[in-house]
């Protein structure tokens, strides 16, 4: 059945009277759509269907991932798409759209298709975590890598925030896919409820690896802790080292600058060579010890 189909990126006040005018749109959802910090939600009217949906979308620059949220308007009549934060991937399929898309068609089919669309790019994030936590991994057991563990610290935390903020926008939007294809069945046939499940199975593998990389994030985190600490005693433990060996010298020379009378003829160089050669051989004795320890 033919419906009209409308992409809208700017949310202005115009916009907000041809909902209400031309669409008989409710002024809560018109409410919704113009209000910030919302969840993933649905709202089923008399003569449509509003779907509200949030995505994440990574932001290189800031190395973060930014929560992007797309309205949907859906009825027999008409689909309205209505891309608040100028998200990318809804972008794209507009683009594309028409070769996609088959002519017989309808709103629902065509809403689908753009979800089924977003959903395998976020999808691609997954391979961009799997890299990362692969990377951290080898630099911390890698044996080949010479690594500053103290330096990880900021890496690991980025990671671990990002994957807690994906994971974040991405499980409430499980939840209203499964809402929508129990609940909404005025607006969903058969066929729609079965092409919802390619797209909850999308999410759910999602899910299950974000939690698989965030176990192995939580596992890469103790492991630097604890190669952070072992490299902090080692530190410390050749530094004392080092400080006694330093001490030896100091101490024979200052037993033998003491102001008492060993019977030293002071115009002979007998007594230089003592001091140097005793300084000699407990440094090197001392230093032999260490090194057959394993403290240097």
């Amino acid at each position: 059945m033919p419906f009209e189909y409308k992409f809208i990126q700017a949310l202005d006040e115009d916009l907000k009277k041809q909902l209400q005018n031309n669409y008989n749109i409710d002024e809560l959802d018109i409410e919704d759509i113009y209000t910030n910090t919302q969840l993933s939600k649905i709202e089923q009217r008399s003569n449509y269907l509003y779907v509200f949906l949030q995505f994440p979308e990574y932001n290189s620059t800031r190395r973060k991932f930014s929560i992007k949220e797309v309205h949907c308007l859906i009825s027999d009549k008409y689909l309205l798409i209505l891309d608040k934060h100028n998200f990318k991937h809804v972008q794209q399929f507009e683009s594309v759209r028409e070769g996609i898309l088959d002519s017989e068609d309808d709103s629902f089919a065509t809403f689908y298709e753009m979800l089924d669309f977003i959903l395998t790019r976020i999808f691609r994030a997954i391979n961009k975590f799997r890299l990362e936590v692969s990377e951290l991994e080898a630099s911390l057991f890698d044996a080949d890598v010479d690594t500053d563990h103290t330096d990880l610290i900021m890496e690991i935390q980025i990671v671990k925030r990002n994957l807690i903020n994906f994971i974040s926008i991405i499980s409430p939007l499980k939840s209203t896919i499964t809402e929508l294809q129990t609940k909404y069945t005025k607006f969903i046939d058969n066929k729609g409820v079965e092409l919802l499940d390619d797209s909850l199975d999308k999410i759910k593998k999602m899910i299950n690896n974000l939690n698989n990389y965030r176990q192995q994030m939580d596992m890469v985190t103790e492991t630097n802790e604890v190669l952070i600490a072992h490299n902090s005693n080692e530190t410390i433990k050749r530094l004392t080292s080092v400080n006694l060996i330093a001490i030896i010298p100091m101490a024979v020379t200052s037993f033998f600058g003491m102001n008492v009378y060993f019977g030293w003829n002071s115009d002979s160089i007998t007594p230089l060579i003592i001091i140097i050669f005793t300084v000699f051989v407990m440094t090197y004795l001392t230093l032999y010890y260490f090194k057959k320890k394993n403290w240097l």
